[in-house]
């Protein structure tokens, strides 16, 4: 009927010049008036304002009845226009008909979406899965539990409904509008069949919650794999296609099931159990013969490195994760797998040179891939980190700020992963002195992280030290000393690692300096320095500081130049920022006459 008063009208039945008073006037039913002059009968203009009905019950019930209530004249007359009207409605009648019963054939084809989402996470509605994963999320005992699953059934909500989308329009694309090939339809369903299966596998997970799952919850879920790639057909033919034996296939999809859920015990802080089933799972890869199984296998072993895998190892099987996949093809796997070297060989092994290497690798690849925004996001934060170590502060603040914007675009705003490019930030601006500038995005950084993970989450405290760490630049001592302690009253509350703690004592410590509290300084440090031996940097930099408490409290002065000597040492084997050197540098030329 709106299509028909065009016809007869000459402009369409609801007015508006933008969108809002479109929309007000379609849904109060405000029509148009005839235009002055027009031929059109007052039985015909009837017929179609029925038609156009805010309420349903008040339209004609069919497009046969419209046909006939249009057709029916009792003057008799048939008129040119009118039944150029009426054949313009037979003309969108038909092909309404036969879309509906396209649609109405495709049913089975393109509709199985609920079905395969049921029992891992069903979108828009209540269920028995939920009910189990909210329960375990607020067992008594799990701190801010009931906030963590608020933020984890958004981000769940939000994946399932998008991969529920994107596979009806895929099939339909293909089945039903004819403008996708079958071949593409493969792609992107086996593209979106490997997403559903690391939904599961962390639906799995979650259902099993306990108090370290619950801390991890939300990043777990902003770690499941994009949907994105699904879409991108240039990317999906880029990347190395299933075997066509299938006895090999089912094998492959065994191992990459077992890899999903390594990857989500991982993710959801699981860091031994997943390290197991990823070992496993590189066991059976290599059975299958399948090389690209292998990479992927070995790229998510590789990942444990962080936490709860020797590094030598996780770096070699990082290493093994990049030639495999370079052999096979399997490009997505060799950015990922070389960011992470970059990672290992800047943050860990203190090695930049090795790790603009793996960073220069990794660029080349995503350039092949033609673009990826996240890999991009992941590859500028390490950039980042390599200048800085360089000691050139202005370019680590660009490429930080370069990741930012690419989170921001995929992930979100409000996403974890996107608070943690904004500590970044924060914390490159810092580094340049600036922290007038950095004060409002480091603070930005912990208001986004106590919304979605909780004022208890562990990464809350993470933000919190950055923050501290700037407002102490600022001279805001008080301020710095508040955040630090919030800090580290998180970390123990939460039983996180003594590390942590003692880093968060180390920063306290050096604010205890600037208040001339030294007697509190040197216990905090004394404390400390054990802990934070497990990073050479921060171990130095920590016996630097005690050091100064040593020379404030004029006890072992002799001894606290030898500290700061040592300190000094290490800050340079360890490939330490220079402006972390020029420090020790500057207190030692002014002491050691002393």
């Amino acid at each position: 009927c709106v299509a028909l008063y065009e016809a007869l009208y000459g402009q369409r039945p609801f007015e508006g010049d933008s969108v809002v008073s479109l929309m007000a006037n379609v849904i109060s039913g405000a029509v148009r008036p005839a235009p002055q002059g027009t031929p059109v009968p007052a039985r015909l203009r009837k017929v179609v304002l029925r038609g156009l009905q805010v309420e349903p019950s008040e339209r004609h019930a069919t497009m046969h009845e419209l046909l006939a209530a249009l057709e029916h004249d009792p003057s008799s007359r048939r008129r040119g226009w009118l039944t150029a009207g009426v054949a313009l409605l037979a003309v969108i009648a038909t092909g309404l008909a036969f879309r509906r019963s396209v649609t109405e054939s495709g049913v089975s084809v393109c509709a199985g979406a609920a079905a395969r989402l049921a029992g891992i996470w069903e979108p828009g509605s209540a269920s028995p899965r939920k009910d189990s994963i909210r329960a375990r999320f607020e067992a008594p005992g799990h701190a801010g539990g009931a906030k963590v699953f608020a933020s984890v059934s958004v981000l769940l909500e939000r994946y399932a409904e998008a991969w529920a989308k994107m596979h009806e329009e895929s099939c339909e694309a293909t089945q039903i509008r004819r403008e996708q090939s079958a071949e593409v339809l493969d792609l992107r369903t086996a593209c979106l069949t490997d997403r559903l299966s690391s939904l599961r596998a962390l639906t799995d997970i979650f259902a099993t919650a306990d108090v370290k799952i619950v801390e991890n919850g939300v990043n777990a879920a902003g770690a499941l794999p994009t949907l994105d790639r699904c879409a991108d057909v240039a990317l999906l033919r880029a990347v190395v296609q299933p075997p066509d034996d299938p006895n090999v296939r089912a094998r492959v999809e065994a191992v990459r099931q077992e890899i999903n859920r390594a990857r989500a015990l991982f993710d959801s802080g699981q860091c031994a159990e997943g390290l197991g089933v990823g070992r496993k799972a590189v066991k059976a890869a290599a059975e299958t013969r399948y090389l690209p199984v292998s990479a992927e296998a070995l790229y998510v072993t590789g990942r444990f490195g962080d936490f709860c895998a020797d590094e030598k190892e996780a770096t070699a099987d990082l290493e093994e994760a990049v030639w495999a996949a370079e052999a096979s093809h399997h490009y997505e796997v060799v950015a990922e797998a070389s960011i992470f070297l970059v990672t290992e060989y800047a943050e860990r092994f203190h090695d930049v040179h090795t790790a603009r290497l793996w960073a220069k690798h990794a660029e080349a690849t995503i350039a092949h891939l033609n673009g990826h925004g996240l890999l991009q996001a992941y590859l500028a934060v390490e950039w980042g980190v390599i200048f800085q170590a360089e000691g050139n502060h202005a370019e680590a603040l660009r490429q930080q700020r370069i990741a930012l914007a690419l989170k921001q675009q995929v992930l979100g705003p409000r996403h974890p992963d996107t608070a943690v490019s904004l500590m970044n930030v924060g914390l490159a601006l810092h580094e340049l002195g600036d922290d007038a500038a950095a004060e409002p995005v480091s603070r930005e950084a912990v208001e986004v992280m106590e919304a979605v993970l909780g004022s208890g989450s562990a990464q809350t405290a993470t933000a919190l030290l950055d923050y501290g760490e700037v407002l102490r630049g600022q001279g805001r001592l008080e301020d710095a000393r508040a955040a630090l302690t919030h800090a580290i009253g998180i970390w123990k509350a939460g039983g996180s690692s003594a590390f942590f703690v003692a880093y968060g004592q180390f920063d306290l410590a050096q604010v205890a300096l600037d208040e001339n509290r030294v007697a509190e300084a040197r216990t905090l440090l004394t404390g400390a320095v054990d802990q934070l031996g497990q990073d050479p940097p921060s171990a130095a930099r920590a016996h630097f500081y005690l050091a100064r408490s040593m020379w404030e409290t004029r006890r072992d002065r002799h001894a606290a130049i030898a500290m700061a000597k040592d300190a000094r040492r290490i800050l340079i084997s360890t490939a330490a920022p220079k402006a972390r050197v020029a420090e020790v540098d500057a207190w030692l030329s002014g002491h050691s006459s002393r």
